[in-house]
């Protein structure tokens, strides 16, 4: 199951590639690529070379306007990889619109494809089988909806670029998209193991948590999530020994230091993979949640 949605044609001007350097902590033990490590492939390439410096960011800062995290998700590659060679990010990006049930723009949206290749190899010996080949260590897929976050409430969707620079008021591609509740569905033909229940332990948020948007940081989230979710596979007696090969994950609203949450977890199988579907939220069952993950798990 690709979680990667499928990208259309990206002109040369919106892409673009850089050598990053990878750390030991990039890296698991079989020298595949984790996945918390790719994120890094979009803020080299799209947001560092392309999106950041450009003057419509600049225009769309001056407006109040930021793209706000609202999807993700992350596919693990091939292997191994290692720390002795540069891995090459190539980065791309599209702006593009969603519609309502009334065919009016809902929503702008900043969309970002990236992926990771690099030499097959080992950091110890022996070197694995068809050292030197290229090989792809990993995809991802951002979703940023433009919004005005600081603007009174009701003034904060951004449904048109009327007067900037370099950009339709109505990017011309559509983009169907999907809500965060979907991440709770499984697949067609799975098998569920169990329903979706409150964790024991609930989540608290420090200052360690939060990054400079003043708010917790994206990537917190993978980390709390496969943690809670590898205890839960631990007690009803499966193989804790694997790694994410994906996770998909969709933000309704942030978390902020001093915040308690709780995370419900749903365990299936499909495939002969062992997957969960994941909230974050309040104690209350009645209540939405503030963000939801799908993750696939393998050996």
């Amino acid at each position: 199951m690709d979680v990667i949605p499928v990208t259309h044609k990206i002109s040369a001007r919106h892409t673009t590639s850089k050598d990053i350097n990878l750390r030991y902590e990039d890296i698991a033990q079989d020298g595949r690529l984790r996945l918390a490590a790719m994120p890094e492939c979009l803020a080299r390439t799209v947001w560092g070379k392309l999106i950041g410096p450009s003057t419509l960011f600049k225009q769309l800062t001056a407006d109040g306007i930021a793209p706000i995290l609202t999807r993700v998700a992350i596919a693990g590659g091939e292997g191994p990889v290692s720390i002795a060679y540069p891995i090459k990010a190539t980065g791309k990006f599209r702006f593009a619109h969603s519609l309502d049930d009334d065919a009016e723009v809902q929503r702008i949206v900043l969309n970002m494809w990236g992926e990771m290749r690099g030499p097959r190899s080992s950091v110890r010996d022996p070197q694995p089988d068809g050292q030197g080949q290229e090989i792809s260590a990993g995809r991802i897929f951002a979703e940023h909806t433009l919004t005005r976050p600081f603007a009174e409430p009701g003034q904060r969707r951004v449904t048109h670029l009327e007067g900037m620079k370099g950009i339709s008021p109505y990017p011309r591609a559509e983009y169907l998209g999907e809500s965060p509740q979907g991440l709770l569905a499984i697949p067609r033909g799975a098998e569920a193991v169990d329903e979706l229940s409150l964790e024991p332990l609930p989540v608290v948020f420090g200052l360690d948590d939060t990054d400079s948007n003043q708010h917790v940081n994206s990537l917190v989230y993978p980390r709390l999530f496969r943690i809670a979710a590898l205890r839960r596979l631990n007690d009803e007696g499966e193989n804790t020994a694997v790694m994410m090969r994906s996770i998909e994950m969709g933000f309704r609203k942030p978390y902020f230091a001093g915040d308690t949450a709780h995370i419900r977890i749903r365990h299936f199988r499909y495939k002969k993979q062992v997957a969960v579907t994941c909230t974050m939220g309040p104690l209350d069952d009645d209540a939405t949640p503030n963000v939801f993950a799908r993750i696939f798990f393998g050996p």
